[in-house]
């Protein structure tokens, strides 16, 4: 099944663009790699850590709100289209406080 996604015609279009020549031919693709696999591992830190304080499990001394005021910002800063400035297909609660 993975093969047959794999091998659709519109990623072998995105894999003969000339841009993904480039990335993939020089050193750009390890340093795009490596921001990418970073900003992954932080919104699954600061997904589990919000998770943590719901189980009562970590961070149980601070509020909620408190707790997700100070983490939204590193997770708007991982999904963050700066391209587009916009999140992409992110819900935002307008209060946190209320949680």
């Amino acid at each position: 099944m993975l093969e047959e996604l794999l091998k659709a015609p519109f990623w072998i279009d995105i894999e003969n663009w000339p841009l993904s020549w480039e990335i993939g031919g020089t050193s750009w693709f390890p340093f795009l790699e490596s921001i990418h696999v970073i900003a992954a591992a932080l919104l699954v830190g600061a997904i589990a850590t919000i998770d943590l304080r719901l189980l009562g499990v970590g961070a149980v001394r601070y509020p909620l709100s408190t707790l997700g005021r100070e983490i939204l910002p590193w997770v708007w800063g991982c999904i963050y289209d700066r391209d587009h400035h916009r999140a992409r297909h992110v819900y935002y609660p307008r209060r946190l406080s209320r949680c």
